[in-house]
C-alpha cells in the first residue's frame, strides 16, 4: 500500500477547549483586530513573528511593556521571555501564556495578515507556538498560517463579523493541531487551493459557502482524520487535483456538481476506506491519472461521461459495479483505456460493453 502520511492519527474524541488556557478577548464586528494565544515555554527559544499589511498596526504581546506600532508590511516580532508571563497562566502543559494582539492604528484599513512567519534571529525554520487565534476586519482579503513557522499546535481559528476574504490559499497549511473551524462569511472567496493542508486532527467542517470557488486544487490534502464532508456548492469549481489526497477515514462523499471540473488528478488517492463514488459528472475532466488509487476498499464506482484513461486497479469491485462503469463511460472515444484488473468482479465482466464505445480495456 502506498505510504501518505507519517502523522499519527488522532483519537476519534470530539474537541474540547483545555480549562486552563486563558480567556481569548470578545471582538466584535466592525473591529481590525487579531487576538492570538502563544505558548510560553522555559526556554530561550519562543520565537513569535508575524507581518501585516494594508496599514499601520500595533502590537501588544501581553507581556506587561508598552505597545509597539508596527509601519504597514512591516514584520513584527518577538523572542518571548517565560519571565515577563505571569506564573498563574501555566498550563498542564508545561507552558505559560501570552495573549498578543494586533490592532489596527486609526485610519488604517488592514487587508492581510501572515500569522506564521520566521523570526529573523531564528538560524532555521521552527514550528509556531500560537495555540488559537481570533480575527476580525472587513478589510481583510487574506489570513494565512503558511510561513516558514508553521502552525503545528494551533487548535482553533475564529473569524468574527464581516468577512470579506477573497483568497483561503494556504490559510491553514499544516495546522496539524487544528480541531475546529467554525462557520463564517466564505462569499467572496473565489480560491480555496491549500486552504487545509495537512490538517490532519481536522474530524469535520462546517458547510462554507463555496458558490464563487473555482479552484479546489489540494484543499482537503492529508485531511486523514475528516470523517465526512458535506455537500458543497461547487459549480463553479474547475480543479479538484489531489482535491481529497490521503483523507483515508472518508467512507463516502457527496454528489458534489463536477460538471466544470476538467482536473481530477490523484483526487482521491490513498482514501483507502471510500466505500463508494457517488455518479460524478466528469464529461468535462481531462485528466484523471492515478485518481483512485489505493481506495482498496471501494465497491461502487461509475462516473458519467468519462472520456479519458481512467484506472479502478486494485479496488473490490463486482462484475456487475464494473459493467456499470462501463455502461457510463463516453462513447465514440479513441486511444483511451479503462484498466479495472485486481477487481474480484474483472474475470466475469462484460468488456463488449465498453469497447463497442471504442474503449480499450484491461482486466488483468
Amino acid at each position: 500500500m502506498p505510504r501518505i502520511f507519517d502523522r499519527p492519527m488522532s483519537s476519534g474524541a470530539g474537541w474540547s477547549r483545555p480549562t486552563d488556557w486563558l480567556t481569548m478577548p470578545t471582538l466584535i464586528d466592525g473591529e481590525q483586530k487579531i487576538a492570538m494565544l502563544v505558548a510560553v515555554y522555559e526556554h530561550d527559544s519562543n520565537f513569535s513573528a508575524f507581518t501585516v499589511s494594508g496599514g499601520n498596526y500595533t502590537v501588544d504581546w501581553g507581556d506587561g511593556n508598552a505597545a509597539q506600532n508596527i509601519n504597514d508590511g512591516v514584520q513584527a516580532e518577538q523572542n518571548l521571555s517565560w519571565a515577563d508571563y505571569d506564573p498563574s497562566t501555566l498550563t498542564s502543559g508545561g507552558y505559560r501564556q501570552a495573549l498578543v494582539t494586533i490592532t489596527a492604528q486609526s485610519g488604517q484599513t488592514l487587508t492581510l495578515a501572515e500569522l506564521s512567519q520566521q523570526h529573523s534571529g531564528a538560524a532555521s525554520s521552527y514550528y509556531s507556538q500560537t495555540l488559537e487565534v481570533v480575527a476580525a476586519g472587513s478589510g481583510f482579503g487574506q489570513i494565512t498560517f503558511s510561513g516558514e513557522a508553521r502552525c503545528s499546535i494551533m487548535e482553533k481559528f475564529e473569524f468574527v463579523g464581516t468577512c470579506n476574504i477573497t483568497s483561503m490559499f494556504q490559510m491553514f497549511y499544516y495546522c496539524y493541531s487544528l480541531k475546529t473551524i467554525p462557520l463564517f462569511d466564505t462569499s467572496s472567496v473565489t480560491d480555496m487551493q491549500q486552504m487545509l493542508h495537512n490538517c490532519c486532527s481536522l474530524q469535520s467542517i462546517p458547510l462554507f459557502d463555496t458558490s464563487s470557488v473555482t479552484s479546489m486544487y489540494q484543499m482537503l490534502y492529508g485531511c486523514y482524520s475528516l470523517k465526512t464532508i458535506p455537500l458543497f456548492d461547487t459549480s463553479s469549481v474547475t480543479d479538484m487535483y489531489r482535491m481529497l489526497h490521503g483523507c483515508y477515514s472518508l467512507k463516502t462523499i457527496p454528489l458534489f456538481d463536477t460538471s466544470s471540473v476538467t482536473d481530477m488528478y490523484r483526487m482521491l488517492y490513498g482514501c483507502y476506506s471510500l466505500q463508494s463514488i457517488p455518479l460524478f459528472d466528469t464529461s468535462s475532466v481531462t485528466d484523471m491519472q492515478q485518481m483512485l488509487v489505493a481506495c482498496i476498499s471501494l465497491g461502487r464506482g461509475a462516473m458519467a461521461g468519462t472520456a479519458v484513461d481512467v484506472s479502478y486497479a486494485n479496488c473490490k469491485l463486482s462484475a456487475g459495479e464494473i459493467n456499470s462503469i462501463f455502461s457510463n463511460l463516453a462513447s465514440g472515444v479513441t486511444s483511451k483505456t479503462v484498466t479495472v484488473s485486481g477487481n474480484w468482479g474483472a474475470a466475469t465482466c462484460d468488456p463488449s460493453i465498453a469497447t463497442a464505445k471504442g474503449w480499450t480495456v484491461v482486466t488483468a
